[in-house]
């Protein structure tokens, strides 16, 4: 691209071996080239096997922002803020223009058993690269997974800030490497300055119980996919940045402080109500079926019914059917909405 990107609010299913997003810019004018993605989801259902592949690519020459995004199974790198120069890979797959400036915050990035790359992936020479308030949560067992990787031999690191970040990695074999070399927390600090992190893995170098998100849910259909609670490491805990609103567009901060992860935790003061229920007249030789719909502020659960020996409601979907053939009568039964937000 030439000039600004904007990628918002979209569901991305990375199939291929490159990036699901590539944000490059060729031969930019300088000063015009900014790109901006957030609010998105980024997943891949492909099998451990399969060619690696990358959420995120960024080479914006001039601002790149990634925000308030949720990553799920995506093989290899997560988020890529690559450049290789030209002269050292010529042609098309080339990473693109050096970047100014790369902020990456408040992303929520989540693997499954046996997925292997790199939460995290610097290989740029950006004066400014900013890595804040997310959550990097890996069940990775694969010896090349790495939270943090930099390729120190392609990066002249200019200006690095790495602060309030929640690494989470109990199956982790190496926290990060720079220039080939594990490093543990403490010389991660050493290193680059980097302040306020809650890292956690294996290697005897934190309490991996003390570092859990304690996600409320990390089934995709589950409408609180991601969202963590207000007893997690996650709550009040980030650092002050200029973002102002969450994956959902709740305001940041929701209370004292600014959240870890793509959702601010937001407290649910009201109870659930439905928006589609009545009595129900059905004919002889008829079968049950109907849809009963509620709503909440923030997002319902499931439905229950009492009387389960004559009907049956799908937990997810709200739909009523008769569980066995209904003798000609009158029915009083109890629908409630399980509400586990708040």
């Amino acid at each position: 691209y030439n000039g600004p990107l904007i990628a918002s609010d979209n569901i991305m299913n990375g199939t291929g071996s490159m990036s699901t997003l590539r944000a490059v810019c060729h031969e930019c004018d300088p000063g015009t080239n900014t790109a901006l993605i957030e609010r998105n989801v980024f997943y891949s259902p492909r099998e451990y096997e399969t060619s690696p592949s990358q959420a995120i690519g960024m080479g914006s020459k001039d601002i790149g922002v990634i925000r308030n995004n949720i990553f799920y199974n995506v093989l290899s790198g997560k988020i890529s803020l690559s450049y290789v120069p030209m002269d050292q890979n010529p042609g098309p797959g080339n990473y693109g223009n050096e970047s100014d400036k790369l902020y990456v915050y408040h992303n929520t990035l989540y693997n499954n058993d046996n997925m292997n790359g790199n939460g995290i992936h610097i290989r740029t020479e950006a004066n400014l690269i900013e890595v804040k308030n997310n959550i990097i949560y890996s069940m990775g067992e694969d010896d090349q997974y790495h939270s943090l990787f930099i390729i120190e031999n392609f990066t002249i690191i200019k200006d690095l800030r790495l602060d309030n970040n929640l690494w989470y990695s109990p199956a982790m074999l190496e926290t990060g490497l720079i220039n080939g070399d594990d490093l543990t927390p403490t010389e991660w600090t050493n290193n680059f300055g980097i302040s306020q992190n809650k890292l956690c893995d294996l290697n005897g170098n934190g309490v991996c119980d003390d570092y859990n998100p304690e996600f409320l849910s990390t089934n995709p259909a589950s409408p609180n996919f991601m969202r963590i609670d207000d007893l997690g490491p996650a709550y009040n805990s980030g650092a002050d940045v200029p973002v102002f609103e969450d994956y959902n567009n709740n305001p940041r901060p929701y209370e004292s402080g600014w959240d870890i992860g793509a959702y601010e935790y937001t407290a649910d003061m009201s109870p659930p109500y439905f928006t589609k229920i009545s009595n129900i007249t059905i004919g002889t030789n008829t079968t049950l079926s109907t849809t009963i719909e509620a709503d909440d502020d923030i997002a319902i659960d499931g439905f229950l019914i009492n009387d389960t020996t004559n009907f049956a409601i799908t937990y997810a979907g709200g739909l009523l059917t008769n569980a066995t053939r209904l003798n000609i009568g009158i029915y009083n039964i109890n629908i409630s909405v399980n509400d586990t937000s708040g």
